[in-house]
């Protein structure tokens, strides 16, 4: 589209990611701790700064409170219905849905795509956390939402301090199913997802793969499989970490 780009990212990021995003020819800006830091700079001093500027105005895009998102994420589940259809698979063989969940722009996507499709309450989603950004998670069981004093975990791709209160209403609403891991037990699966597939996989998606690896965790959630069961797991990305990332992490996470 040839139009300026400005992204605001926190000091958490990897360089690496910093290096792709300038890569794509946006401006990349470095503030905050978190991506909630991060966002109240945009709002509160980048873009009200950026206002006079010429006749152009700053438009803000959100990356997981935006309906527009989420639609864009729905397509996942027709994508999955479609596919079905095309192999003669009844949508009833379907479990269960597996995504990771930071913000929950992922969630709140998955949720409409099954409501389109008359199955929000048919068909159980589990979302899944780690330790040190498990807001869904904390707000749960606090029965409110609630907001992050800090982000501790490796998976800084789900680091959101906060998730939008459509999403909490939706996760009560349906009887979304929170599992919170240990980071060891997600950088393991990545591990263990790149010896089996040769694909690497950030911690942030390494979190949903774990729980395929483990049918101990889906039992806990969805009672016995029979053979003929389908469960989706939607592996959400890997673009952060090489596999020196994963191993460096794994040692200092078993010290």
């Amino acid at each position: 589209m040839e139009l300026p780009c400005t992204v605001v990212v926190p000091t958490s990021t990897k360089q690496r990611m910093v290096e792709k995003i300038k890569e794509s020819g946006a401006e990349v800006v470095i503030r905050g701790r978190n991506w909630k830091e991060a966002d109240n700079y945009l709002h509160e001093t980048y873009m009200k700064g950026s206002q006079g500027e010429g006749t152009s105005k700053p438009i803000y895009a959100h990356p997981f409170d935006d309906p527009t998102i989420w639609e864009g994420h729905s397509t996942i589940v027709h994508e999955i219905m479609d596919s079905l259809q095309e192999q003669n698979v009844p949508v009833e063989r379907v479990r269960g849905i597996i995504c990771s969940v930071g913000g929950g722009g992922l969630l709140n996507g998955i949720i409409k795509g099954l409501e389109d499709h008359g199955l929000a309450d048919k068909i159980p989603v589990i979302a899944v956390e780690t330790y040190g950004c498990n807001v869904l998670g904390v707000s749960l069981t606090a029965g409110q939402p609630v907001i992050l004093d800090k982000i501790t975990s490796l998976a800084t791709s789900l680091g959101s301090s906060y998730i939008p209160r459509s999403v909490y209403d939706n996760a009560v609403r349906y009887g979304i199913k929170s599992l919170v891991l240990e980071d060891k037990c997600v950088v393991d699966t990545c591990l263990r997802y790149a010896n089996d597939f040769g694909q690497i996989v950030e911690p942030a998606c390494g979190a949903s793969i774990h729980i395929g690896y483990h049918s101990e965790l889906l039992e806990g959630f969805l009672g016995k499989f029979s053979k003929d069961d389908l469960i989706v797991i939607i592996a959400c990305g890997g673009s952060s970490s090489t596999f020196e990332d994963l191993t460096t992490a794994s040692k200092r996470l078993y010290i």
